[in-house]
C-alpha cells in the first residue's frame, strides 16, 4: 500500500537541527469508494477522520482504513 510505503521513508528520514537528529513519523487515516457506490465527500471524509483517529488510539506511526 502506498500509504504504509510513504511512513515508512518518513520514519527512515531524519533532519538535524542544531545537532540533534529530528525523526518525524505519522499517523494515516484512509478509506475509499467505488463508483458503483456513490458516496457524498462528508461521508467519505468522517470515513478517514474516524480511521486516522483508530491508528493514533493503537499506537500511532501507522496506516488505518
Amino acid at each position: 500500500m502506498i500509504c504504509n510505503r510513504f511512513r515508512l521513508e518518513l520514519e527512515k528520514n531524519c533532519a538535524v537541527w542544531k545537532d540533534q537528529r529530528i525523526y518525524v513519523t505519522v499517523s494515516i487515516g484512509i478509506t475509499s469508494f467505488s463508483r458503483q457506490t456513490p458516496v457524498d465527500g462528508t461521508a467519505l471524509n468522517d470515513a478517514a477522520d474516524k480511521a486516522l483517529y483508530q491508528a493514533k488510539r493503537e499506537g500511532r506511526n501507522r496506516v488505518c482504513g
